[in-house]
């Protein structure tokens, strides 16, 4: 779901652009680009789908960074407002309770396409079906094939089924987050919502080095790509979380899977999904998709 918004740089009046320069001295006299990616970082925490989230980018104006950080929080409100669980007017929570969404929004109707997408690629070991799972166990209510999407409406074949995108959610508003970003001209930014994407590199002129689970030594993410991590048990509870669709069972097959892919939303959906894979099968999906960059395991 790679989003690649045209990088038109922004373009301040030109006093305004040899103000913010001579104020920061080493940026007098750089292309704006490169103006924005040696610039200072700016942060921003908050919560999304239940979990802390943080954005980071570099930009010499703090009042034009705080804008883009107001412009991020409304479009993460929108998109959290139509794939919660907790909220009975999201789109989710209708579709739930309904079994029919009419006129879904263009973000939904594209979310359930790259989930079925990623159903695909992983051999049904990633589906988006499993909440009866969570409620009754219900094997027979779990499957995409039973899912009916189109523009127009999305539909349950089946009473009872259920709808979860715990992984895919927030690697899908990463992306868009991340586009964004893009749009306004970002060079050089990290967006960790849930799941991280990497815009440029870190103003030293390093890559974006991240952390994986159960390891001393951090992982480069190059520009452009993603990373995702997914854990047999919740950090909440510290339980099993992750199902196999198939069976109906905990996926134990590793503790923790992190995947680095083209976009956010693949890699959440692909390292919920080979949680339920043997090794040997992850491997040979990562042969047959060059989007996928990288496997970890722990």
């Amino acid at each position: 779901m790679k989003e690649n918004g045209s990088k038109a740089m922004i373009s301040p009046p030109r006093r305004r652009f040899l103000s913010v320069c001579a104020a920061a001295g080493v940026f007098t006299a750089m292309p704006w680009s490169r103006v924005l990616a040696a610039a200072p970082l700016h942060r921003w925490h908050g919560i999304l789908l239940g979990a802390q989230v943080e954005l980071t980018i570099a930009h010499p104006d703090t009042a034009q960074a705080q804008r883009l950080f107001s412009l991020c929080v409304r479009e993460i409100k929108r998109l959290e407002n139509i794939f919660t669980l907790y909220d009975s007017r999201s789109e989710l929570s209708r579709l739930n309770a309904d079994g029919l969404l009419a006129s879904p929004s263009p973000d939904m109707y594209t979310i359930l396409q790259q989930a079925r997408l990623c159903h695909t690629i992983t051999e049904g070991a990633f589906d988006v079906t499993v909440r009866p799972l969570e409620k009754q166990g219900a094997l027979d209510l779990v499957g995409m094939d039973k899912l009916d999407i189109s523009p127009a409406a999305i539909r349950f074949t089946r009473p009872g089924m259920g709808v979860t995108l715990n992984g895919i959610g927030q690697g899908y508003i990463t992306d868009r987050i991340t586009a964004l970003l893009d749009r306004e001209g970002l060079v050089s930014a990290l967006v960790e919502l849930g799941e991280k994407r990497a815009i440029g590199m870190h103003p030293d002129g390093r890559p974006w080095f991240l952390a994986l689970p159960d390891t001393d030594r951090p992982a480069p993410l190059s520009a452009g790509l993603a990373l995702a991590t997914s854990a047999a048990r919740s950090p909440d509870t510290g339980r099993n979380h992750i199902y196999v669709p198939q069976s109906g069972r905990f996926a134990q097959a590793h503790n923790s899977v992190s995947v680095v892919a083209e976009s956010a939303a693949l890699a959440d959906a692909l390292s919920t999904g080979f949680m339920a894979l043997p090794l040997h099968k992850v491997r040979t999906i990562e042969e047959q998709n060059p989007q996928i960059k990288a496997t970890y395991f722990s």
